[in-house]
């Protein structure tokens, strides 16, 4: 994994952001990052990320009916970056 990655940031921001959320909550944002984010943007350089990469990524999420997760999923990135 590139140390740069938005997968290898996002582990980290993760690290810190669950210490204060239940293990059901955690669980849940870690399994959205890793089926719905990371194997679309995950081994992307931060820097090379844009706003319609990120779009794309939720609008994948909204195809197939959740709404909820996709906005679930646009905070954790933004919390992520």
């Amino acid at each position: 994994m590139i140390a740069n990655s938005f997968e290898a940031i996002a582990l980290e921001w993760f690290e810190t952001w669950k210490k204060d959320k239940t293990e059901k909550h955690a669980e849940r944002a870690m399994v959205n990052l890793r089926k719905d984010v990371f194997p679309y943007i995950g081994a992307r350089p931060v820097a090379l990320i844009k706003a319609p990469d990120v779009l794309t990524t939720c609008r994948r999420i909204e195809k197939r009916g959740a709404v909820e997760t996709a906005h679930r999923v646009k905070s954790t990135i933004s919390q992520g970056f």
